[in-house]
């Protein structure tokens, strides 16, 4: 199933920095996700895959997003069910989200775990490079 939403990001005030409000862009979150696991960069579209979870109530959710000129940071969470009760259907939970024209580099951080990774528009693997 697909849940289309546009998706307001508001940029955080960093003391010494300066951040832009990013305008609204479209997020899409899905429960069977066919992308491999982790962060990928198709088409300008970066997806955030969870990977296979035991129930329906898993997924990513999004904290900030942060521009400051042609950078971008991300960062996100997993969200868990609140209970494990109910259909137990294994999911593989993603999200999906148009960048916007012009960045230059993305750092994508998760939350809880601190792991991150950065990208740039030669990542894209659709585009090839360019």
């Amino acid at each position: 199933m697909r849940v289309f939403f546009l998706f307001t990001l508001l940029s955080l005030s960093l003391v010494g920095c300066t951040t832009v409000p990013v305008p609204e862009l479209a997020v899409t979150q899905i429960n069977q996700c066919a992308e491999p696991l982790g962060v990928s960069l198709k088409l300008n579209t970066l997806t955030i895959t969870l990977g296979e979870r035991p129930s329906l109530g898993y997924g990513v959710e999004l904290l900030s997003l942060e521009q400051k000129g042609e950078r971008l940071r991300l960062s996100y969470r997993e969200k868990k069910p609140a209970q494990q009760n109910g259909k137990r259907e294994k999911t593989h939970p993603c999200v999906q989200l148009k960048l916007p024209n012009g960045w230059q580099i993305l750092e994508v951080v998760e939350q809880d775990s601190g792991q991150r990774v950065r990208l740039t528009p030669k990542d894209d693997s659709l585009l090839g490079g360019q």
